[in-house]
């Protein structure tokens, strides 16, 4: 189990002292670095353990990566949605005044409704569009964030292959597909969290995706047409998606008009190649210095604060249940 306490994560008091006699220049100035000083060290220096101590919810994720990262083909992704109990298809309801991971011995009472609703989609798409314009002015090319919007097609095969591709518009107005990956898709784990104080929970999923080669001759089982807004900094990717989803696997979607009734909106987050997960769990495997906390910390950071945009704690008090299968 990770252990939060094996390293000191704040300065010694004599690196404050220090900074406090480096600091009196003049007469004048002292009332003012005084307070500075005094400031400092109620926030920084005053721990009477001199430890960062995280959240209970960061070291849940921390342990669930450690254990479910074990491969570099392993992807990570956090999702909006809610939890949903499955035997009733309601959100569920534990007495819990804030953020729970879920424990995964309980998955398989619970399904995660992956999608959220328009107003939602629109303005988490007008706060991150700012934040691209924002980001934009910013000294350092690492802290800006890159925008992209991406078109594909999804096909889902048996033996959890699935194929993406992408129409390309030829000069005489016909569309031609082109195949982007093909990949091999095995669910590891779930962790599940619970958010009553927003409108949306939220999971974490890890999966191993390797490359593989299409089917041949195969129908696929279903297909989902993509229109994917995706913003990405140095070691996340947000993407806001539209999607309309078909289970008939035979339809052509290059002619075929979007049915409304397909249509749904999903918010996804992703670990992104540069912050090297696969590599940071294996040195906290290895008991080697790492950082995994700081990219746990980091991930829920982004998604609290995703899911936190979206929701006001008054205006959920008449949408939660009395009861839920806690009681039971």
């Amino acid at each position: 189990m990770y252990n939060p306490f094996e390293k000191e994560a704040y300065a010694s008091q004599n690196t404050l002292k220090r900074k406090r006699l480096q600091s009196n220049k003049g007469e004048e100035d002292r009332p003012i670095e005084r307070a500075e000083a005094s400031t400092s060290a109620t926030f920084h220096f005053q721990n009477l353990f001199r430890v960062r101590v995280p959240d209970d919810s960061v070291l849940c994720l921390v342990e669930f990566l450690g254990r479910c990262v074990t491969n570099p083909h392993t992807e990570v992704e956090f999702k909006l949605g809610l939890v949903l109990e499955k035997a009733e298809n309601r959100r569920v309801y534990l007495p819990i005044a804030a953020e729970t991971p879920l424990s995964p011995e309980f998955n398989n009472k619970v399904r995660f409704q992956s999608k959220v609703d328009l107003p939602t989609f629109k303005l988490l798409n007008n706060a991150l569009n700012n934040r691209v314009e924002n980001s934009a002015k910013l000294d350092l090319d690492e802290q800006r964030i890159v925008y992209r919007r991406i078109q594909e097609v999804d096909r889902r095969y048996r033996e959890n292959i699935r194929q993406t591709s992408k129409f390309i518009k030829e000069a005489d107005g016909s569309m031609k597909e082109e195949q982007v990956r093909c990949i091999s898709k095995r669910r590891i784990d779930d962790l599940n969290f619970l958010s009553p104080r927003t409108a949306y929970d939220f999971r974490c999923s890890c999966s191993i995706e390797e490359p593989c080669s299409p089917p041949v001759n195969v129908k696929p089982i279903s297909q989902r047409k993509k229109n994917r807004l995706s913003y990405r900094c140095k070691l996340v990717q947000v993407d806001i998606t539209t999607v309309f989803s078909y289970e008939d696997g035979q339809i052509d979607l290059s002619d075929t008009v979007n049915d409304p009734s397909s249509l749904s909106y999903e918010v996804e987050l992703e670990v992104t190649p540069e912050a090297c997960l696969y590599d940071a769990c294996e040195k906290m495997r290895l008991g080697q210095p790492h950082h995994v906390l700081d990219i746990a910390q980091c991930l829920l950071d982004n998604i609290r604060y995703l899911t936190r945009l979206l929701s006001t704690r008054a205006n959920l008090l008449t949408e939660r249940p009395k009861e839920g299968w806690y009681s039971s």
